[in-house]
This record gives C-alpha cells, sequence and structure tokens, in this order.
C-alpha cells in the first residue's frame, strides 16, 4: 500500500483501466458456468473473443512494463493466466471432438503470442511506438465482439452472450475514454470509444434474445407463439368487421 501511495493521478487511472479490463477477463468463467451445467455447448463459448483478449492483455502487458507500472502489469498478467486456463478447458474439450483443429489452435495461439513479443520486446522498444501497437490490438480485440453478438443474434441464442462481460466492457472502454481524453491519448481514447458503441450494441442484442430461448426447437416454439397471436388478433379485426357490417345491415332494415 506504500508503493501505491507513490502512484501519481495518471498511473492510478491506469491502473482503474487495468482493472475493469481484468474484470471483463473473468467474466468469461459465467460462459463455462454454463457448460458445466449443460445449458451451454462448449462449441459456443466465444472463443475467438477470449483468445484474442488473452493476445489483447499480452500487448498491454508488455506496454505496462515499458512504462514501469508494476500494478497495471500485474492486473494483466492476472487477465493473462485467467485467459490461458480458460482457452486450455476449452482445447480440452475440442480435443475429444477434433485433434487436428485443437493442434492447430495452439499453434496459432503460441505463433501470436512470439510474435507479440519479438514486436514490441526486440522491434519497437519504445513505449510512444506501443501505444500504437495497443490502439490496433484493441481494435483487432472488438472485432471479434461484433462476431459474438452477431452469432448469437443470428441464432437467436442469449445464452450465448454473457451479459457480465457487456458490463464489464462498458466500465472498461469508459475508464479508457476518460483517460485518454484527459491525457490527450487518441491510442486510447479512438478505439474505446468504438468499444463503448459496440458494448451497448452487445447489451441491446442480449436484452433482444431474453425473449427467445436457448434452443432452435425453443426458438421455434416462441415464433410460433409469436405467429399464432398474429394470427389470432387479424382474425380478432375481421370479427370486428363481420359485426360492424351486420349492425350496419340491420339498422339499414
Amino acid at each position: 500500500m506504500g508503493d501505491f501511495s507513490l502512484l501519481d493521478e495518471e498511473e492510478k487511472m491506469l491502473l482503474v483501466t487495468s482493472g475493469f479490463s481484468l474484470l471483463f477477463t473473468t467474466s468469461f468463467i459465467y460462459s463455462y458456468i454454463k457448460v458445466f451445467r449443460h445449458s451451454l455447448n462448449y462449441s459456443q463459448i466465444p472463443i475467438i473473443a477470449l483468445s484474442f483478449t488473452y493476445l489483447n492483455s499480452l500487448v498491454y502487458f508488455y506496454y505496462s512494463d515499458l512504462i514501469y507500472h508494476d500494478y497495471m502489469k500485474l492486473c494483466n498478467k492476472i487477465s493473462i493466466i485467467i485467459s490461458i486456463i480458460l482457452i486450455i478447458i476449452y482445447l480440452l474439450y475440442e480435443f475429444k471432438e477434433d485433434k487436428i483443429d485443437m493442434f492447430l489452435n495452439v499453434g496459432i495461439i503460441m505463433a501470436a503470442s512470439w510474435a507479440i513479443k519479438k514486436l514490441i520486446i526486440d522491434i519497437l522498444k519504445d513505449d510512444d511506438k506501443v501505444k500504437t501497437t495497443c490502439s490496433y490490438s484493441t481494435m483487432a480485440f472488438l472485432s471479434t465482439i461484433i462476431e459474438w453478438f452477431m452469432r448469437a443474434y443470428k441464432e437467436k441464442n442469449s445464452k450465448i452472450l454473457n451479459i457480465f462481460s457487456g458490463l464489464f466492457l462498458v466500465l472498461a472502454s469508459i475508464s479508457w475514454i476518460i483517460f485518454g481524453y484527459i491525457y490527450q491519448e487518441i491510442s486510447f481514447l479512438v478505439p474505446n470509444i468504438i468499444g463503448l458503441v459496440l458494448a451497448l450494441a452487445y447489451i441491446a442484442v442480449w436484452l433482444y434474445l431474453r425473449k427467445f430461448g436457448s434452443s432452435p426447437e425453443e426458438n421455434k416454439g416462441a415464433i410460433d407463439i409469436e405467429i399464432k397471436i398474429k394470427n389470432e388478433s387479424k382474425e380478432d379485426v375481421t370479427n370486428m368487421h363481420k359485426i360492424n357490417d351486420e349492425e350496419e345491415k340491420m339498422v339499414k332494415n
């Protein structure tokens, strides 16, 4: 705590933003709980978003190392560890279904991790240049959020989404926007404005999909009910017209 009191305002804000980013990473655990409870198939785990969360945390880990921010570095280190553990669990599920894909995915993740370290530590070696890398990394990560909620929308399955991820992404984006605005850091400001928009879209899709079930059968039932209600409404309107017509005829007679 003595070391924490020595942090300046900028370092404290970086710590807060890193903390919210860590919370976003931990939110993936909820999707795994659904799998363990058999309410979600392992193939519906947002593994692409999780993998890019890991890579994004890796970029920020090296950035925090370059600026000598140990607390920020610790948050990103924990995020990396959690991501790796969750990815390994997913790969164990995948190993039972498709061993070739599993080994291919392991190779891709290892190659990407090595490339990030090589780029930041051996090539760039400068925190200002790495900020640009952080910006690109965040944009790449955010593209997976679009894939995540679009997949849920197409399948009409809200359980694919994770409301905690949406909420924590909102908090993380807002905190990075505030930091970027105060310290005029465009590399952090612009991507997280986009991140906030996507986080709100994510939550909106989750809310919309709440009326649907978690399986094609349930979704079909929900759709059939909607169709039935619409047909009944049309029949009621038709019957009202018939009654009105009959009353008019009686009045004339």
